[in-house]
């Protein structure tokens, strides 16, 4: 959807700062300031109603990395989610607080990665390059990204179909990249940098079937990152996933299980083992009786259980039991 942003002129010319002052969620049209306000018009539901903002737009953004991870944990619409990342990285470089800005928009960039959005994820890598230039660790980082993304469909536990000739292509060259690129954090001492390429690492070794050297790897990024970072968390999630394929899925759902119990306050990485849990349960022969069993030994972990009940309502709701897929939604 088109959206407004607000582009603020140098004085030797050209433009410097660039800020959204609307999100994608909806189409918005024919912006105009008038006594300090913005009045614009937004198309939703087949109309186009006019609606009045501070002239800041939607929202001014958050000046520090924590506040906007806070905010982004009730943000579900991928849009808002990307708007308040973009309007975070331009308030933060405002205020000088480049560290943090570019913190931002590699968040904004893994956003793009993880939903496929290659053309989006391509201009945002040019603005990480244009912005934190002198930056190598986030440089390097922000490559790696672009790795990953190239894997998007090939890239376990992602993975549709077999791979073909041209896949396996694709991860030899991933392969000699994320090589390079973790030479050069090598030499920065950048331990977050360096996780994050293990993790794409270990992701191409079990898309390959090697799933014990994807293993190998993982208990490497847990060894060089504080075991509560959101890092540790993708690496245990990851383990997990992997787990399935060697263990079974009980030995799966129990490590992801264990994953919420160590990272209680990291909402991101106790939300992604929940949903990932639930689709463990739901590829085996008895799902229900596996939901069951999470949703009754969770009790004491948060989020895990509120979705185990939710997709059992969802189940009992489609094979027309809604009494008691009503009393399920009524437990979440």
């Amino acid at each position: 959807n088109p959206t407004i942003w607000h582009l603020r002129k140098q004085p030797e010319g050209g433009f410097g700062q660039i800020r959204p002052l609307t999100s994608a969620k909806f189409a918005s049209y024919s912006p105009q300031i008038r006594d300090g306000r913005l009045f614009l018009s937004i198309g939703a539901d087949s109309t186009l109603d006019v609606f009045e903002l501070p002239q800041q737009g939607q929202h001014p953004g958050y000046p520090e990395v924590e506040a906007l991870r806070q905010a982004l944990r009730d943000v579900e619409n991928f849009h808002d989610r990307i708007y308040l990342l973009r309007r975070s990285v331009e308030e933060m470089r405002i205020l000088g607080n480049i560290q943090a800005s570019s913190t931002a928009a590699l968040l904004e960039l893994r956003e793009f990665v993880d939903a496929g959005r290659e053309v989006e994820a391509r201009l945002c890598r040019l603005k990480i390059r244009n912005y934190f230039r002198e930056m190598a660790a986030t440089q390097i980082e922000a490559e790696s990204l672009l790795v990953k993304l190239e894997l998007k469909g090939i890239l376990f536990p992602e993975q549709v179909g077999t791979l073909q000739p041209s896949h396996r292509l694709a991860l030899d060259a991933a392969e000699k990249k994320l090589a390079e690129l973790a030479e050069q954090s090598k030499a920065l001492n950048n331990p977050s940098v360096l996780g994050t390429i293990i993790l794409i690492q270990a992701a191409v070794l079990a898309t390959e079937k090697d799933y014990f050297g994807a293993l190998d790897l993982l208990s490497e990024v847990e060894k060089i990152v504080p075991t509560t970072s959101e890092l540790a968390g993708e690496a245990l999630i990851l383990s997990a996933l992997v787990a399935e394929k060697t263990q079974g899925s009980d030995e799966a759902i129990s490590a992801l299980r264990r994953t919420v119990s160590l990272q209680k306050n990291n909402f991101e990485i106790v939300r992604a083992a929940s949903k990932r849990a639930i689709e463990v349960a739901e590829r085996t022969a008895e799902p229900n009786q596996l939901l069951v069993n999470l949703k009754d030994t969770t009790k004491d972990l948060p989020v895990m259980p509120a979705l185990a009940h939710q997709r059992i309502a969802t189940r009992y709701q489609k094979d027309g039991k809604r009494a008691v897929a009503k009393n399920e939604y009524l437990l979440v």
